[in-house]
């Protein structure tokens, strides 16, 4: 998962031979049910010290380590991403003192 979330502006992913594994993730339900997950070797290790600081939350992490599943089957609905992740922009919008989108709000196009 490092490999993929760790450059978010530019840069290269390193997919060298060894570089991504696959490994049991214990950070949710999903996770601990479902199987292996792919990530980087760096990935195992910061699952195991919590997660130092980083640019990206935990709950972002997991959800990106469940749609990393090596069983599609086990892997969220697109419904499910879908308000997992409306769920989470919504409460990092309130954190910084905004009002979430309203249901139904209407957006002009460019």
């Amino acid at each position: 998962m490092l490999t993929l979330m760790h450059r978010p502006f530019g840069g290269y992913f390193d997919w060298r031979p060894g570089e991504l594994k696959t490994y049991q993730s214990n950070l949710s339900a999903r996770l601990q049910a479902g199987g292996y997950t792919l990530g980087q070797k760096d990935s195992i290790l910061e699952e195991l010290n919590n997660f130092q600081p980083r640019l990206y939350s935990e709950e972002l992490r997991t959800v990106v380590a469940e749609c990393l599943l090596c069983s599609p089957a086990n892997r969220p609905s697109p419904d499910s991403l879908f308000l997992k992740t409306k769920n989470g922009l919504d409460a990092a919008i309130r954190a910084s003192g905004s009002d979430p989108i309203q249901e139904g709000a209407q957006f002009e196009p460019y």
